[in-house]
């Protein structure tokens, strides 16, 4: 299986092409979770995502309280780090944690996240990336020009490539440059008009030049608290999210789930507020139970 073959099936396991299930009486919120938003109900019906990611699209959403989420798959070797999710449970935390220039959003339109414009330069060999003003790391360090070109080296770092090296392999790291603090020029080895849609991918997220996995900082809605791989983990909401109204809860906890039964029982039972990939054989059930909802993806 080549790489983009692995990429985009662990995309598609992260719920984009699946149906999730949300426990009715949730104290609310909006998730950017793997494979785009969970919306927690409130006491009325929830409107389908727009490309605001939520900030405007649901009715009877309440602020405040903790989402837990129940995620298929996990085990010993989860990983926090930005760079290299192998599996769901991970995918999920880098959506917390961690943006890139810019992405796909729940309907699959091409969306500029934190670069403000990328354009194109001598037939598309080369690309000018400039940031949004006035973004942050959870930290409170501000976003600049230095960190897109640290993130890019690590991510293509020869000596220990991660998973974006697939993607993002073709940049031509020694004549890429920064242009002032907040804009950079990428220099690529060939052409390509894809370069926006593949620095955009979830695995190739901007962080900061300091960057510790161990004590991750990124841009994302939500603040590391803790992570027990295999287990749980749990994130705070980031108070000077960029995106105006998110996030709408205080925090999330993601807990691993390998198997289904457990995962559908945690659901039924109240132990989680929502589960990913609820398996095809529940959802007749799940559908029946006024207490939740299975929101339709469609296939891609």
């Amino acid at each position: 299986m080549s790489g983009d073959d692995e990429h985009r099936r662990l995309f598609e396991q992260s719920g984009l092409t699946r149906r999730e299930a949300l426990r009715g009486a949730l104290a609310g919120g909006v998730l950017v979770g793997a494979g785009g938003l969970l919306a927690a109900c409130g006491s009325e019906d929830v409107n389908v995502p727009t490309s605001d990611y939520g900030a405007s699209s649901l009715k009877g959403v309440r602020r405040g309280g903790t989402l837990r989420i129940g995620v298929a798959g996990g085990g010993a070797d989860d990983s926090i780090d930005a760079h290299i999710p192998a599996t769901v449970p991970d995918i999920c935390r880098v959506f917390q944690l961690y943006e890139p220039l810019a992405g796909r959003n729940i309907t699959s339109q091409f969306e500029l996240v934190l670069a403000e414009s990328i354009e194109p330069e001598k037939g598309a060999e080369a690309w000018t990336v400039r940031l949004r003003p006035d973004l942050t790391f959870h930290n409170g360090k501000p976003v600049t020009a230095d960190d897109v070109l640290f993130s890019l080296r690590r991510i293509i770092d020869p000596k220990d490539p991660k998973t974006g090296a697939a993607s993002i392999g073709y940049i031509d790291l020694d004549r890429t440059r920064k242009l002032d603090g907040r804009t950079v020029r990428i220099q690529l080895k060939f052409p390509n008009v894809g370069f926006p849609d593949d620095v955009g991918q979830y695995f190739n997220a901007i962080v900061p030049t300091d960057y510790d996995p161990k004590r991750p900082v990124g841009t994302g809605p939500f603040m590391f608290d803790s992570f027990s791989p295999g287990q749980r983990s749990v994130f705070k909401k980031n108070p000077d999210y960029w995106r105006e109204g998110l996030p709408r809860v205080d925090e999330v906890t993601i807990i691993d789930f390998p198997e289904d039964t457990p995962r559908v029982n945690a659901l039924l039972s109240g132990q989680v507020d929502a589960i990913t990939n609820l398996p095809p054989g529940q959802i007749a059930q799940v559908k029946a139970n006024d207490q939740f909802t299975a929101p339709d993806r469609p296939a891609s």
